[in-house]
């Protein structure tokens, strides 16, 4: 077999040893934070979604596919990824929504039709939001759990904190979060602990603390639209990811 030279200057990188038409793949070899299912237009088929510490990946064939648009992560091995499924513009659509805990990195959302990322952070009434340690579809809202905000100036941790976007569509960076009537809205629990997982059961969303497990309970008012009952004040739970399947 012939050998391959790999060099790299001034972002280009030169490849010796091989036809200009041969195939080459170069893998970067930083730690796998995540592999994540987009769920797409087609029944019963997904696809995987792979995450390192600087971009993230498609799986196509044998191959890992670089994805583009905001494609830029900064965490490091400790910022693992947690997404979820959610609607898009319309009912119909579902786009992939992603978080690292890195608040520069913001939330960021991939359409099923697309390779696209696109960021967001939202404004609230005052503020953004710019990343969460979880996000749920809950109610026709996503929530966000364990939040990071721009709020007065500076970047402020609300580690009990549940917040919520409008009924359907919630990418609009103006609207869809702002706490009013009809739009967003947020709950911080009557505790000191910081939301660890989450995971919907028989349609109720508990949410594991260091230390305890609560509700995040469904009211149906839209002024209180989401309330907090401790359901056990002795467990909770240490890992985020215990609760992904």
């Amino acid at each position: 077999d012939p050998v391959i030279i790999l060099t790299y200057s001034e972002n280009t990188l030169n490849v010796e040893g091989a036809s200009a038409s041969a195939s080459v793949g170069v893998a970067p070899g930083l730690p796998v934070q995540g592999l994540l299912l987009r769920e797409t237009g087609e029944v019963n088929f997904e696809d995987t979604v792979g995450f390192d510490t600087r971009k993230s990946y498609r799986h196509v064939g044998n191959k890992w596919q670089a994805l583009s648009g905001d494609n830029a992560w900064t965490g490091d091995d400790t910022n693992f990824f947690w997404g979820v499924n959610y609607r898009g513009e319309n009912a119909y659509q579902t786009y992939l929504y992603v978080v690292n805990y890195v608040a520069a990195d913001g939330i960021k959302y991939l359409p099923n039709d697309s390779d696209n990322w696109v960021t967001m952070k939202p404004k609230t009434s005052d503020g953004e939001l710019h990343t969460a340690r979880l996000l749920i579809g809950f109610r026709d809202r996503l929530i966000a759990l364990n939040t990071k905000e721009m709020c007065g100036g500076g970047l402020r941790v609300y580690p009990s904190r549940a917040r919520w976007s409008q009924f359907g569509d919630p990418r609009n960076p103006d609207v869809s979060w702002l706490d009013a009537a009809g739009r967003g809205d947020f709950r911080d629990a009557p505790t000191r602990q910081q939301i660890i997982g989450a995971r919907i059961i028989k349609g109720h969303l508990i949410v594991y603390f260091e230390r305890s497990t609560w509700e995040l309970q469904y009211t149906g008012y839209d002024g209180y639209l989401f309330e907090w009952k401790e359901i056990n004040f002795e467990l909770g739970c240490e890992s985020t990811f215990l609760f992904l399947f």
